[in-house]
């Protein structure tokens, strides 16, 4: 028989379109039938469906966020019900729980606060218990009556017209990307009415997680234990700034880490104590460009996942024309700073933090996502047990392929729109051809050729020169380029030749294709 969980897992699964709707259902019918062998996602996984390890802790995280919440949620109806609190009350103490950002149960805040008996909470916690059994059958029952069609819902919903929506803590750009209306994504039809485990009430999260958790996830779920925040991320010599409105309160600001003509980015703490960089859009008739890439961006990063990307964890816009959305924070550098300061890196390290590089772009590129903007102020560079670790962000460029399900305004760019960056931009694009995986790849090399060499195969330093650089002139070996003292194997400069080659169909065909030479023929070749 099909269980609570595994149908919030379907949810989940079909909000990151990581499975079609109709096989997410056809499997629950044959779990509920117990003709399936084993749970959801082993099932999807026998048939061809493997979702990425980070998405599966992603969507973990997010079914813990959801329990913990509707216990509490759950608890203060409860307490109301039998007259313990008055709603206002409960509502307030809710309120001052999450800005104390105390991470235990409510039930437990209450007690603590002097606001419920530890008697009465022993006698509350029973029907509490009960309560949320309740919900959960009502859950199961309504899905099976109406053969599972309720998948196709979102976990959780945003706030009324106008009004802040309510973030739940692990929420990600997949839950709130349909309140971006511009984006228009489909909404399904002919579904079940909400029940009301499917509206929850705001809540604050908490180390507790109910029991009955399904096979496939009580394992990772036990493991995982929130932290209270560290002293050292919320104090110091900088004052926190003052938390812009558009911000939901799940989110504390720690400080301002740039400003530009597009928005402000601040580090903050979301309810999970991760810290994260949260940007803000405002006034946003004023400014449209940034407004479309911060959507291009968002939906980009909903089709596909890799550690070689920078996530995007959280978004929403509000009724007054402003937008946030909360990233991974990586405490690293750009990529075009260790270029400039190192002017020229050792050819093995190149080639390893390249790997990841394309890693990431190939991850993007099985999705049918075409990055457009490739350069090294794109990329980020931090540590990792000592290591370079790489990851691409910003797709607010991206060229979305074969969506045509999303419906018209999915921000496919136009033919002849010439949008980039003169130094990486490949030749055909110039020429008003649309930008394809070849393209990014030519950029990827140039990319790989200035890390080697500290600077780019052609003596350019104006757009129009890249430009006729680009079509007319072959790039100069890196031998003739590199540092003195550089070895540049065969291997490597048949790389280049490959990989910048004029016509696209001469290049590699894929960034996965690239990799795999790389791999195989180049790093051997450097010892």
């Amino acid at each position: 028989m099909v269980t609570f969980e595994e149908l919030l897992l379907a949810k989940l699964i079909n909000e990151y379109q990581l499975a079609d709707v109709a096989l997410l259902r056809g499997i629950l019918r044959e779990i509920d039938r117990e003709s399936a062998k084993s749970g959801l996602i082993p099932t999807l996984d026998a048939r061809g469906v493997h979702l990425a390890e980070g998405r599966v802790k992603e969507i973990q995280r997010r079914l813990r966020g959801y329990l913990v919440m509707l216990r509490d949620t759950m608890t203060a109806r409860v307490v109301e019900k039998r007259g313990v609190l008055g709603a206002q009350t409960i509502k307030g103490l809710r309120r001052n729980q999450r800005d104390e950002n105390r991470r235990i149960p409510f039930l437990e805040y209450l007690v603590e606060k002097g606001a419920v008996k530890t008697g009465i909470a022993e006698k509350l916690e029973t029907e509490i218990e009960k309560t949320i059994g309740e919900h959960r059958r009502s859950l199961v029952e309504e899905y099976r009556r109406t053969d599972f069609a309720g998948v196709a819902r979102p976990l959780s919903r945003g706030g009324k017209t106008g009004k802040r929506p309510a973030v739940a803590a692990g929420e990600s750009p997949a839950m709130t990307m349909p309140q971006m209306t511009a984006v228009n994504l489909p909404t399904p039809t002919a579904t079940p009415k909400a029940s009301p485990i499917d509206t929850p009430e705001a809540y604050a999260p908490t180390t507790h997680l109910p029991a009955g958790l399904g096979a496939a996830v009580r394992a990772e779920l036990d493991g995982m234990k929130n932290l209270e925040t560290s002293a050292e991320m919320v104090a110091g010599s900088i004052p926190a700034p003052r938390k812009p409105s558009v911000i939901p309160d799940s989110y504390r600001m720690i400080r301002k880490l740039g400003e530009g003509g597009m928005g402000v980015v601040y580090l903050a703490t979301d309810e999970d104590d991760r810290q994260v960089a949260v940007k803000v859009i405002g006034k946003a008739q004023d400014q449209p460009e940034a407004v479309e890439r911060f959507k291009r961006e968002i939906l980009a990063k909903a089709f596909f996942d890799s550690e070689n990307v920078v996530q995007i964890y959280d978004a929403g816009e509000f009724g007054d024309g402003s937008y946030f959305m909360a990233m991974e924070f990586v405490d690293g550098e750009e990529l075009r700073h260790l270029i400039e300061r190192e002017k020229g890196i050792p050819v093995a390290r190149a080639l390893a933090i390249a790997d990841q590089i394309y890693e990431g772009i190939a991850a993007a590129h099985r999705a049918r996502i075409i990055h457009r903007d490739l350069k090294p102020e794109n990329i980020l560079v931090t540590k990792r047990d000592g290591k370079d670790l790489a990851k691409v962000m910003d797709f607010g460029m991206a060229r979305i392929l074969d969506r045509e399900e999303l419906g018209s305004r999915i921000f496919v760019t136009k033919t002849g729109d010439l949008s980039g960056t003169p130094a990486y931009m490949a030749p055909e694009v110039l020429y008003g051809d649309p930008p394809t995986e070849r393209s990014d790849g030519y950029a990827l090399a140039l990319i790989l050729y200035e890390l080697i060499a500290g600077k780019l195969p052609w003596d350019a330093s104006t757009p129009s020169q890249f430009l006729i650089a680009h079509m007319k002139t072959p790039p100069r070996p890196l031998a003739d380029v590199a540092p003195k003292g550089v070895e540049v194997s065969e291997e490597l400069q048949q790389f280049f030749d490959k990989a910048l080659a004029k016509k696209p169909k001469m290049r590699f065909r894929s960034s996965s294709g690239a990799l795999a030479f790389l791999r195989k023929h180049v790093v051997p070749s450097i010892g």
